[in-house]
């Protein structure tokens, strides 16, 4: 159940300096019984941070081409 608590609480994460702080916070505590948790979290903060540092500019320039378009007009 802990680890389930771990990543609920890292799920909007995204980028290298959380990920440096969750491994900072947990590196001087026991991780027993969510250690499995907390390597998912970790490995979800990884993907996130490398699909931003990919994709954001990509995904910027999707999002000011559709601004002001209505879902109507896409239909």
């Amino acid at each position: 159940m802990l680890g389930s608590v771990v990543q609920m609480c890292t799920s909007s994460f995204s980028s290298q300096k959380d990920l440096e702080r969750v491994q900072a916070f947990f590196s001087d505590k026991s991780t027993k019984g969510f250690d499995q948790g907390l390597a998912q979290s970790c490995d979800a903060i990884r993907a996130k941070a490398a699909w931003l540092g990919r994709d954001r500019q990509d995904v910027k320039q999707w999002v000011e081409a559709y601004k002001g378009k209505s879902v109507k007009s896409e239909l």
